[in-house]
C-alpha cells in the first residue's frame, strides 16, 4: 500500500507504549530530525488513546499506527484518535473487513503458511511476524520469501539493535518494529541523545 511507502524506505518501525504524555515531544522532535515517518503506538495503557491523539496533532509529518488492537470498538477509537493503521498480535477477519471498508490498512500477525494464505484472501499483504525470536527469526522469514514473494513482514518481539543487521539480509522486511532505539528505560531516563544516536544508526543498518 502506498501509505507505507516510507516505511518501505526506513526499514524500522518505532513501538511506544508511553506512561507519559511529556515524553511525546522530545520524541516527535527526534524521528522528525532523523526522518522516521512511522511510529506505533501499543494500546496497552490507560492513557494510550490521549497520546495517539496528542502525538498525531501534534506531529501530522508522521504516520501513527495503533497497536495491539483486539476488536472493531478499538480500531474505532484508534481511528478516531489519528490512527492511520491498525495492527494487531493476531489475525481477526471481523478486523481485516472493518479497515478494508473504513479504507485503513491492516496489519495483523501472520507466522503460519496457511495465517498468510488467508490474509492474502483479504487482500493483505503487509504482515506482522511476532514474536520473531520464538517464530524462527531471520531462518523462517527468508524461507517464507520463497512461497510468498508479494507478502512484507514486521518482525518484532525479539528484534534489537544487536541482530538488527541479520534482519536487514531479508528482502521480505517491510520494517523492523520494536522498541529497541527507543526503550522504556531510555525514554523515562530522558536519554534524548542516546535515543536519537539509536535511530540514526539502526536507519543506516537498514540500508544496507
Amino acid at each position: 500500500m502506498e501509505q507505507f511507502e516510507a516505511l518501505k524506505r526506513n526499514r524500522i518501525l518505532p513501538v511506544l507504549s508511553l506512561s507519559d504524555k511529556k515524553y511525546i515531544k522530545p520524541l516527535g522532535d527526534i524521528f522528525t530530525k532523523v526522518g522516521i515517518a512511522h511510529v506505533e503506538l501499543t494500546l496497552r495503557n490507560g492513557i494510550a488513546l490521549e497520546v495517539l491523539r496528542e502525538f498525531s496533532a501534534q506531529f501530522p509529518n508522521i504516520s501513527f499506527g495503533a497497536g495491539t488492537v483486539l476488536g472493531i470498538d478499538t480500531a474505532k477509537a484508534a481511528i478516531e484518535a489519528g490512527a492511520k493503521y491498525i495492527v494487531s498480535p493476531g489475525y481477526s477477519d471481523a478486523l481485516a473487513d472493518f479497515c478494508n471498508a473504513q479504507g485503513i490498512p491492516y496489519v495483523p500477525t501472520c507466522v503460519t503458511g496457511a495465517e498468510i494464505s488467508h490474509a492474502m484472501e483479504k487482500g493483505l499483504y503487509n504482515l506482522k511476524f511476532f514474536p520473531s525470536v520464538s517464530m524462527g527469526g531471520t531462518v523462517a522469514l527468508k524461507l517464507l520469501a520463497g512461497p510468498f514473494p508479494k507478502v512484507l513482514f514486521v518482525p518484532t518481539g525479539g528484534v534489537f539493535m544487536d541482530n538488527l543487521a541479520d534482519y536487514a539480509t531479508c528482502r521480505n522486511i517491510l520494517a523492523c518494529g520494536g522498541s529497541y532505539m527507543a526503550p522504556k528505560a531510555e525514554i523515562e531516563a530522558e536519554n534524548w541523545t542516546l535515543i536519537e544516536d539509536n535511530c540514526k544508526k539502526c536507519l543506516e543498518m537498514m540500508r544496507i
